[in-house]
């Protein structure tokens, strides 16, 4: 028995070796005929094989066929650009080739989407990886403006506005949830409203969901390596972002449980990314969420049986700009549109709450002396300034 198992092993070995004796292997490069820029994760192959392989993020590639394999067709293809086929026969050096490649305009729906997911679960996990050569790594603080309106059924919106100083003790380190919330803190030295505070809930901002919009420095979210096979990836129609070549990638949870999202009681979760193809760095990120029985104190915190008002749907829009400074990229525009529906069991009727917040960064992160804070200014009794007020000029788009 053991003998035959030895013989049987033997030619196995000897078959394997005599494969890689007669295969020959097919590499070289290949790159946007326009630019002359390295296309990533372009899929290089012979049609109608499983021979071929995936270009890396500098272009190159690599492959073995069979030495008597002469006839074929050669392609090559990536989102974004025009497919490219070559025969086999034509091709002269097989270890040396240079293919180019035309970017075009495509309709999302003929794309093989199979094929593509997977370049673009690359593009994700490529883009997560050099979230520390891309992002400050070390504490920071910087300056924001915040502003938060709030309209019930159409009325004339409450609009709270505050200038707030935001510190972060490791910057953006990906760390878990418990760590970011004690290392990521802010005070306001600025406040402005249009109306008066006779309550404490008047007084709360909503600092905490949007400094959560901050995809890349927070996690559960698109960025959280452990669920992204948990997501739907499809390819965009876009292939710029400001007029740089990006990924623009559309993305669905098929789970949407608090543990991938930090989000509760979720019905919906769908978003968009915007990545660098030159830096692998994060640009845009939008994100369309609904939620059924929503907290009223925001997305992060669970319902609390509430007996006179009770929220029963809510609806959030986020879209988060991040652009480059001399410190790596760093958030430049974050903006939450959020519309509340809310049961009110006196008078048995219902009230729809809207609300947009901003929050603006209005310097640079500080990372050599950031004066890191301890605490969170939940509540903000900050008088009203008019002089500061008065010289304080900034615009929303």
């Amino acid at each position: 028995m053991i003998r035959n198992i030895i013989f049987s092993i033997s030619l196995l070995l000897i078959a394997i070796s005599g494969y890689t004796q007669q295969s020959k292997i097919i590499s070289g490069t290949i790159k946007d005929k326009q630019t002359g820029e390295p296309v990533a994760f372009a899929n290089i192959g012979i049609e109608g094989t499983y021979y071929g392989a995936a270009s890396t993020n500098e272009g190159l590639f690599t492959f073995k066929i069979p030495a008597d394999l002469n006839a074929g067709t050669l392609f090559a293809s990536a989102v974004g650009y025009q497919g490219y086929r070559i025969e086999l026969n034509e091709i002269h050096d097989a270890e040396k080739m240079n293919l180019e490649i035309n970017p075009t305009a495509y309709d999302i729906g003929v794309v093989n989407v199979s094929a593509n997911s997977l370049v673009l679960f690359n593009v994700m996990k490529d883009a997560i990886d050099a979230i520390s050569k891309n992002y400050p790594q070390q504490p920071l603080s910087y300056t924001a403006y915040y502003k938060n309106e709030v309209s019930e059924n159409n009325q004339p919106p409450r609009v709270d506005e505050s200038v707030v100083e935001i510190t972060d003790a490791s910057g953006y380190k990906r760390e878990n949830p418990k760590k970011e919330q004690s290392n990521r803190n802010y005070r306001v030295t600025e406040s402005r409203r249009n109306f008066e505070v006779k309550t404490l809930a008047d007084g709360m901002n909503v600092m905490d969901n949007l400094l959560l919009c901050d995809i890349v420095r927070t996690r559960r979210n698109i960025l959280d390596k452990p669920f992204l096979k948990d997501y739907d990836l499809s390819a965009d129609a876009l292939t710029t972002y400001e007029g740089e070549p990006a990924w623009v990638i559309n993305y669905s949870l098929n789970n949407p449980t608090f543990e991938r999202t930090g989000i509760y009681n979720l019905s919906f979760y769908q978003g968009r990314i915007y990545i660098s193809k030159k830096e692998n760095a994060i640009l845009k990120n939008e994100l369309w969420i609904r939620a059924k029985n929503p907290s009223p104190h925001g997305w992060s915190v669970a319902s609390a049986e509430n007996k006179k008002n009770t929220p029963i749907s809510a609806e959030y829009e986020i879209v988060t700009i991040y652009k480059k400074n001399k410190g790596g990229y760093f958030p430049a525009f974050i903006k939450s549109v959020s519309r509340i529906v809310t049961t009110d069991s006196t008078s048995a009727g219902e009230k729809t709450v809207a609300s947009e917040s901003y929050l603006l960064p209005t310097t640079t992160a500080n990372t050599t002396n950031p004066g890191l804070l301890k605490n969170r200014d939940y509540y903000s009794e900050v008088p009203f300034n008019k002089s500061f007020w008065d010289t304080f000029d900034i615009a929303i788009e």
